[in-house]
């Protein structure tokens, strides 16, 4: 069984790192903007199974890298 769910009580803290890598990076505060990115990998690779976690990773952050330029 892989377990793939974040517990709703990081939810808020998960999508709070999500927004401020946005907001950072539109004022151009890059290497700001990728500290909360790993943050929020932080908190979902605490939940994923260890074969999960490189795939997850690489995922989640070409995602967020290709959200973040579009602007």
């Amino acid at each position: 069984k892989f377990n793939t769910s974040m517990p709703i009580a990081l939810k808020p803290y998960f999508q709070k790192e999500l927004t401020e890598a946005e907001n950072t990076f539109t004022k151009r505060h890059f290497q700001q903007s990728w500290r909360h990115l790993e943050r929020a990998l932080l908190i979902i690779n605490e939940h994923l199974e260890p074969n999960q976690r490189s795939n997850q990773d690489s995922a989640k952050v070409s995602a967020n890298c290709t959200v973040l330029l579009s602007f």
